[in-house]
């Protein structure tokens, strides 16, 4: 494991970290209950896990590692760091941010922590993130079941995407790219990500990198480019990172490209959008016509 610890205090100290792949290898009989936080999950499956002990109180502490497989990350994942001291019962979720290094090509995690005490063991590790079911999730099952959003999406020639992306209103924060419109969608390498996407809605970040034959690093620089001019969209799946053509609310926000010669069809959409989880009765009623024929499309 590589880890970097960044100190902002202004006397001397004395400072001891040491590492273990286990709370028992430290002695304790019994590990502290893992974090909690919302809706998430955490896993540990980090490996490691510091403990400090310092002789006099610290300011700040911040605390760096590159996301590597290499130094026990998956880059496809989500981590935070998590603090525990022996007077808590649980570990403490640490907010952690990842950043993007443009020089090196690469992906970090940084969380800091603030008033560390004098004489007092401290603990920290990161944990695995997995999200809860949210309703963007259940949406993206319900159209699977309902209408068969892949199909859908496939429909979206890569034509039409490009002029609908060039011709929509939305604010883009491009930060610190200089990038434009037109030069993002030229790219050569970014061409082929888009086509898989479109092609395969869905995708994650691990088939993205077989198919597309780049580097881990390039391929994680262009999506970030993708993704910060809302050319496409990403969310965590159970274990994985799906990546899809970007919609600005639920995968079927988007679908009047294809569907506009039918405006039975946009009508159910809508309703579906609006309350995920209609039955066929029930659409039916409110539109006062039988949609069998439109739901089986």
């Amino acid at each position: 494991r590589q880890i970097l610890f960044l100190i902002n205090n202004i006397n001397p100290i004395s400072l001891n970290i040491s590492s273990k792949v286990t709370m028992q290898n430290f002695g304790m009989v019994r590990s502290p209950q893992g974090p909690k936080k919302g809706d998430a999950q955490f896993q540990y499956k980090y490996d490691c896990i510091f403990q400090i002990n310092i002789n006099t109180t610290i300011e700040s502490m911040t605390i760096k590692g590159l996301k590597r497989s290499l130094y026990g990350f998956n880059p496809s994942n989500s981590y935070s760091l998590a603090l525990y001291e022996p007077s808590q019962e649980m570990w403490e979720v640490i907010s952690t941010i990842e950043q993007y290094n443009e020089s090196s090509s690469e992906y970090f995690l940084e969380g800091s922590l603030n008033n560390l005490q004098a004489d007092t063991e401290y603990y920290i590790t990161f944990f695995e993130i997995i999200e809860g079911f949210d309703n963007w999730i259940w949406v993206i099952i319900l159209i699977v079941g309902a209408i068969g959003i892949a199909s859908l999406v496939i429909l979206i020639s890569k034509k039409d995407y490009f002029q609908y992306l060039k011709t929509r209103t939305i604010p883009i924060e491009k930060g610190a790219h200089r990038l434009s419109l037109i030069d993002v969608l030229e790219n050569e390498n970014r061409n082929k990500i888009i086509d898989l996407i479109l092609n395969e809605p869905g995708i994650h970040f691990n088939e993205l990198l077989r198919k597309i034959e780049i580097a881990a690093g390039n391929l994680v620089w262009h999506l970030d480019i993708l993704e910060t001019y809302k050319v496409i969209g990403k969310k965590r799946i159970g274990n994985f990172i799906a990546y899809f053509p970007y919609y600005q609310k639920n995968p079927i926000s988007n679908l009047d490209l294809q569907l506009s010669k039918s405006k039975l069809t946009l009508e159910v959409l809508q309703l579906i959008e609006k309350e995920p989880g209609l039955w066929n009765s029930i659409i039916t009623n409110a539109l006062r016509l039988t949609i069998n024929y439109s739901i089986s499309r």
